[in-house]
């Protein structure tokens, strides 16, 4: 039963993990589809427990280096709102998410 249990809530929360969307369609910018994946996955860190409470755009890899994959990202707060669009840096050789962070990114 127990087995049970645990294989059913890695299945949720692998699917959880799948749920935060790119609103502009700028995942097709990210060559490796791994890494979007990646980045949802670093997202529920900050947006746990509801896998439905990021919104990401205007994703595409860092001009400055090929590394990072620079975007933007709108959090649910506590409240259940979302609070605006803010950028973030995912380091993919270091598995890193920063927030507000827009070191090593050019604005479009």
């Amino acid at each position: 039963m127990k087995r049970l249990v645990v294989g059913l809530l890695l299945l949720l929360s692998a699917h959880g993990a799948h749920a935060q969307q790119v609103m502009d369609g700028t995942e097709n910018q990210i060559q490796d589809v791994p890494i979007v994946e990646l980045i949802r996955d670093r997202l529920i860190e900050f947006a746990a427990p509801d896998p439905y409470a990021s919104q990401l755009i205007k994703l595409r890899h860092s001009k400055t280096n090929a590394d990072l994959v620079c975007g933007q990202v709108n959090l649910k707060n506590r409240g259940g709102g979302f609070d605006g669009f803010a950028p973030f840096v995912y380091d993919t050789k270091g598995n890193r998410l920063s927030l507000n962070d827009m070191n090593d990114c050019q604005p479009d």
